[in-house]
C-alpha cells in the first residue's frame, strides 16, 4: 500500500510558486494543455472551490522532468510550416 502526501496543501503552500511558475501560460507547454483550462484548475485550487493537488502535482512533475530532459511537444500536421518547395492547393 502507498502512502498519502499533503498535495492540497503543497499547492497552495510551500510549492505554490514553483507550481505558478511550471504551469504559467506563457510557457513552452501551451502546445500540450489549454491555457484557459489549465488557469481555471489552478485557480480553482488556490481558492479552495476544489481540491487538485493530485492533478497538479502531477502536471507539474511531468513538465519539470520535461524541461529537464528537454522533451519537446510534437507539434500537430496543422500547426507545423509547410516543407518548402510543396505547393498547397487552396
Amino acid at each position: 500500500m502507498g502512502f498519502d502526501f499533503p498535495a492540497h496543501h503543497w499547492m497552495r503552500g510551500p510549492l505554490r510558486t514553483l507550481m505558478m511558475d511550471t504551469l504559467s501560460a506563457d510557457n513552452w507547454h501551451k502546445e500540450l494543455f489549454n491555457p484557459i483550462g489549465l488557469q481555471h484548475l489552478v485557480r480553482s485550487h488556490l481558492d479552495r472551490r476544489a481540491n487538485f493537488g493530485y492533478e497538479l502535482w502531477g502536471l507539474m512533475l511531468l513538465l519539470l522532468w520535461m524541461k529537464r530532459w528537454s522533451i519537446q511537444p510534437i507539434q500537430s500536421p496543422a500547426a507545423r510550416p509547410a516543407p518548402a518547395g510543396i505547393l498547397t492547393s487552396t
